[in-house]
């Protein structure tokens, strides 16, 4: 019976259910549909000047919500950040809505986006789910007004209304109890805005372990470099290891604290039981 039941799951109960995925699945399988990527130029007007003096902070359906400037991710993005020449302004909102941004001399749409909900580094930055209370300051305002990212240091990626995707602008969206929000903001946003009243409930919406592509890279190759000094017995393996394990908190492919909980202190400090003193033993041999 229980290898009849595995059958028919594998191949036909699984067809009768509905192919339904999380919403940050969704978002990270169809990035396009809710981030622009914009590259400044030298021909920008308002290079080396903040995002409030560029008039980047209030945008019709368009937030900022990262900066990328010579390899550095910024975000959330404060109004007192400056634009230089080089560096990737990402925008979340409606895209239909690039087209007047667009019109600026010195930005130009990326084709090959880099921003993946995949690639976000995981210890600076995580999604999040908030469900409005029905005490919530929010209600009645819309994003734009309610001050939304500089209050809470969030972005709005997307926002749910029973069950549904709402398809507007965001900053016009007027906030209505029991809307369920979905986040970019730092890590530990849960512990500081989990007994607000302003929500019901706030939780991790993708708590798994990421980071950008190169820091993957990087660890391929710190492991692999270890992996040849062992075996050609160049060091040995325990200070190989040790060194490869600086070097990934060192370049925050890890982080202090995960290195730490990774390590099994009740193992490594607990007395290895003997079965006879050693006191005992030289006594008898004497």
């Amino acid at each position: 019976m229980a290898l009849l039941s595995i059958l028919f799951l594998t191949f036909i109960g699984r067809r009768l259910l509905p192919d339904r995925k999380d919403v940050i699945t969704e978002l990270g399988e169809n990035t396009r549909e809710f981030v622009v990527e914009l590259k400044v130029g030298d021909e920008y007007p308002h290079l080396g000047q903040s995002l409030e003096q560029a008039n980047l902070r209030h945008l019709t359906g368009l937030f900022l919500f990262q900066i990328e400037r010579q390899g550095q991710i910024i975000a959330p993005v404060s109004p007192r950040e400056k634009i230089y020449l080089g560096a990737r302004l990402f925008f979340t909102g409606l895209t239909e809505t690039i087209y007047e941004l667009q019109k600026t001399p010195g930005l130009y749409l990326v084709k090959d986006q880099q921003f993946k909900l995949g690639e976000v580094d995981s210890d600076r930055l995580k999604t999040y789910e908030a469900v409005i209370s029905n005490t919530s300051h929010l209600i009645g305002d819309t994003v734009r007004n309610s001050g939304f990212r500089s209050h809470y240091n969030a972005v709005i990626l997307v926002i749910h209304r029973s069950g549904e995707r709402i398809d507007r602008k965001i900053g016009d969206i007027v906030l209505q109890p029991n809307d369920t929000l979905f986040l970019l903001a730092p890590a530990g946003f849960e512990n500081r805005w989990y007994h607000s009243r302003d929500f019901t409930l706030v939780t991790p919406s993708l708590d798994v372990y990421s980071k950008p592509k190169w820091k993957g890279n990087l660890a391929l190759g710190i492991l692999a470099a270890m992996i040849v000094a062992a075996a050609t017995g160049l060091i040995p393996i325990i200070f190989a290891a040790a060194i490869a394990a600086v070097l990934m908190v060192a370049t925050n492919i890890i982080s202090g604290k995960d290195a730490q909980n990774a390590v099994a202190w009740d193992i490594l400090l607990s007395p290895k039981p003997s079965a006879t003193p050693v006191w005992r033993n030289w006594w008898a041999m004497h």
